[in-house]
């Protein structure tokens, strides 16, 4: 059964840019929606975040991106990419 499940999710890489302040803000309320996805930035000193979610999740994470921006946060330059594995890279 997990094998069909694995074999029907895809994984998609999703970037955005984000005010340094309010990464650590937006990493919690991403992490308190149990496997929304997993978020990274490509350093300490810029504001480039990643996210890695699945097929399953990704409308979810998209609409909290969404109210988070409407709720002021800045979220800009999103991309979507369909990825073949979980890297960040």
């Amino acid at each position: 059964m997990l094998d069909s499940i694995a074999a029907t999710e895809k994984s998609y890489k999703i970037r955005f840019n984000a005010e340094l302040k309010d990464i650590v803000l937006i990493n919690s309320i991403i992490d308190s929606y149990e496997s929304l996805a997993m978020i990274r930035t490509d350093s300490l000193y810029n504001n480039n975040c990643i996210m890695m979610t699945t097929s399953s999740m990704k409308d979810t994470l998209l609409e909290v991106l969404e109210s988070l921006r409407l709720d002021g946060f800045l979220i800009e330059n999103l991309t979507i990419t369909e990825s073949d594995n979980i890297d960040f890279d």
